[in-house]
């Protein structure tokens, strides 16, 4: 693949190893743990840009030998036939209070309903849950279709400072509030054309690379030597 990339005049592009160089190294905490982390595996700054660059010039060979290329037209026509999963969906802002049994989840419903309990403080208090007693309940925003269609259904249909009543969630029962809705946004075309571009390149990109590789095994001259 790389001798056909050289053939064909193919180069990786030198900034763009070093911004997916950056990339990974921007994942550590600073340079001596990234550069600790390469050597525990063997490997020094320098393998790791010569890696990312014959990635980058096999990407380039197969783009090339196979004249890839995608329209303005097929990313259209890829934008309408999955627009929907391609906007932002709606959120909202999510207080549980977690409990075991049906008798305790009735217990928290009745404090809040009537007493007027505050619902952070009482799941902080009552909830089985570790994290949500660290954390006052807080699930933080919650986006349509992370939930089970029941229990999203309930939540959704609550207004700003409203709460459910005790639902059957995993192995207890659940209270949840919602403190802000988020509405969705439709996908733009135009925002988000140039990532669908390289979606679907990337997409014809792996596809053809087998059959490239497979075509150029049949033409290689290949010596064994003993």
């Amino acid at each position: 693949l790389l001798e056909e990339g050289g053939r064909l005049g193919v180069k990786a592009d030198e900034k763009e190893v070093e911004a997916r160089f950056g990339s990974l190294a921007a994942g550590y905490a600073d340079k001596a743990t990234f550069e600790k982390n390469l050597k525990s595996v063997g490997w020094s700054s320098r393998d790791l840009r010569e890696l990312i660059g014959r990635q980058l010039a096999i990407r380039g060979t197969v783009i090339a030998a196979k004249k890839l290329a995608v329209t303005d037209e097929e990313a259209a026509a890829f934008f309408e036939k999955n627009k929907d999963k391609l906007g932002t969906p709606a959120s909202v802002k999510l207080g549980q209070i977690f409990v075991n049994t049906k008798a305790e989840a009735d217990d928290a419903y009745e404090l809040l309903s009537s007493v007027g309990a505050d619902f952070a403080k009482l799941s902080s208090l009552k909830s089985a849950d570790a994290n949500l007693r660290k954390n006052n309940g807080s699930l933080g925003y919650i986006s349509r279709g992370m939930l089970l269609p029941e229990i999203e259904k309930e939540i959704f249909a609550l207004q700003d400072g409203q709460y459910t009543k005790p639902l059957a969630t995993g192995n207890g029962f659940s209270i949840f509030k919602t403190e802000e809705h988020k509405p969705g946004i439709e996908a733009s075309f135009d925002a988000i054309k140039a990532e669908l571009k390289t979606a679907i390149l990337n997409q014809a990109i792996t596809a053809k690379l087998p059959e490239l590789a497979g075509e150029l095994r049949q033409k290689a001259k290949i010596e064994i030597v003993k």
